[in-house]
């Protein structure tokens, strides 16, 4: 079957905004913050970008907390129709955080946010679009996101919604709050990860103290295992002022052909491997389209359903979202990140299951190929089967070449996360990893 698109849905997501620089006068006061403000709750589904600072002196106190709503809401981020604007302008309680930025103190920020639909099952939490979140990193690094999965962004969830709540308290009807306690005022803490900062030990570090930085819209990969959706939601620039906000960049489009019934996805998602350039044959439309705007930044294929997410896709004149199709054919793969990739003779495995146990950063020699199947990805991450000594790889590059579903024989395990082989024994009660021609057998390496 040929992808068939319905009519009467051809509206084009408009092209980001390019970036106004707002020159506000420090003569410029808009007043004090407007009374009854209240940051929505993000198990509620509606909720806003959230401001966030805290001055330490040279001793890691803390001596000014801030935060802020910024009025700029979660839905606009994610679906990248946010103009560019300055939030927060005038806001006297920023001003002070500023002023109390003294000699030998330094003064730290993020913007952070979230909603979701009320559920913080990870397996609700990993649907695209289901939860969204935006936040900042420290450095602009992205790093820190590496390998996160739903079950990671469902700490966030619970912990923002918690979090919002007891802020709204502290703001006591007021757009913003500053003050010398952190409990009191802005709950944000740079020195305190396990928390806000930190997306409660489980996403990045968000604090940065450049004025500059990048705001990322953050949403579920598709599967409780798959990396989460990652992509930018706009560029900041704080001063005692206000915080500029300018719109980010909208994902690049799918592209359907509709003489060859060809689609060419720049980025998909399967697991926490990333793919590039990815053409293939459509087979049927399994939902969709629907909406306006695309509920994530990147597609998604899931090997269990065999079903592939595409978040936008033009055909023709016309643009439409949130399409789920099946895949009949896979045509070719540009590259992949997070994929294994063999190189001198030795095989380097990104991410592997045994049995209920999952390893990282794995590399081994290769007693032998079974077989290469190619097609569609059968698994999102690395299977090794014990019982046949089989290792399936779902996608692995040699000399710069993409091949899926391949089966090996393992020969030598060389080192496993990061550390040679030869110092590793039993690693804390997972399988034992064997060198020489053994493999992972029944957890014994027999």
């Amino acid at each position: 079957m040929h992808l068939i698109i319905p009519a009467g849905r051809q509206g084009r997501q408009s092209t980001a905004a390019v970036l106004s620089i707002v020159a506000i006068g420090g003569a410029l006061v808009l007043g004090a913050a407007s009374a009854n403000a209240s940051i929505g709750s993000p198990a509620g589904g509606s909720s806003d970008a959230i401001l966030f600072g805290e001055v330490l002196n040279a001793s890691g106190a803390v001596v000014a907390s801030y935060a802020g709503d910024t009025g700029v809401s979660i839905t606009s981020l994610a679906n990248g129709t946010n103009t560019s604007r300055t939030a927060l302008a005038g806001d006297a309680n920023l001003a002070a955080l500023f002023a109390a930025d003294t000699s030998g103190d330094t003064l730290y920020w993020a913007v952070e946010g979230g909603q979701y639909g009320g559920s913080t099952a990870a397996a609700q939490i990993a649907k695209p679009g289901y939860a969204q979140f935006v936040t900042t990193t420290s450095g602009n690094s992205l790093s820190q996101l590496s390998g996160k999965t739903a079950v990671n962004l469902a700490h966030w969830a619970s912990g923002l919604n918690n979090d919002a709540a007891a802020l709204n308290a502290n703001l006591n009807g007021q757009n913003s709050v500053e003050g010398a306690s952190t409990a009191a005022a802005g709950l944000w803490d740079y020195n305190s990860p396990a928390d806000l900062s930190g997306w409660y030990a489980n996403g990045p570090l968000s604090g940065n103290t450049s004025l500059s930085a990048t705001l990322y819209y953050v949403t579920g990969g598709g599967t409780t295992t798959s990396k989460l959706s990652t992509t930018v939601a706009g560029q900041l620039t704080l001063s005692a002022s206000g915080l500029e906000i300018a719109s980010g960049s909208a994902p690049v489009p799918d592209s359907y052909n509709l003489s060859t019934h060809k689609l060419t996805v720049p980025t998909l998602g399967i697991g926490s491997a990333t793919y590039s350039n990815v053409v293939l044959t459509v087979g049927n439309i399994v939902s969709g389209p629907s909406g306006s705007a695309p509920n994530g930044s990147e597609d998604s294929y899931d090997p269990e359903s065999q079903d592939l997410t595409v978040q936008s896709v033009e055909v023709g004149s016309g643009t439409y979202y949130n399409v789920v199709v099946s895949v009949s054919a896979l045509d070719s793969i540009g590259s992949v990140e997070g994929g294994d990739s063999y190189a001198g003779g030795q095989l380097t495995i990104a991410s592997v299951q045994v049995g209920s146990k999952t390893y990282t950063d794995v590399v081994i020699t290769v007693a032998g190929i079974v077989g290469l199947a190619n097609g569609m990805p059968q698994n999102a991450l690395d299977i090794y089967e014990p019982s046949s000594g089989d290792l399936l790889i779902a996608a692995v590059t040699f000399q710069g070449k993409v091949y899926t579903n391949v089966t090996i024989k393992v020969g030598t395990i060389v080192s496993v996360n990061g550390n040679p082989y030869a110092a590793t024994t039993e690693l804390a009660g997972r399988p034992y990893i064997k060198g020489g021609p053994n493999y992972l057998i029944n957890g014994r390496g027999e």
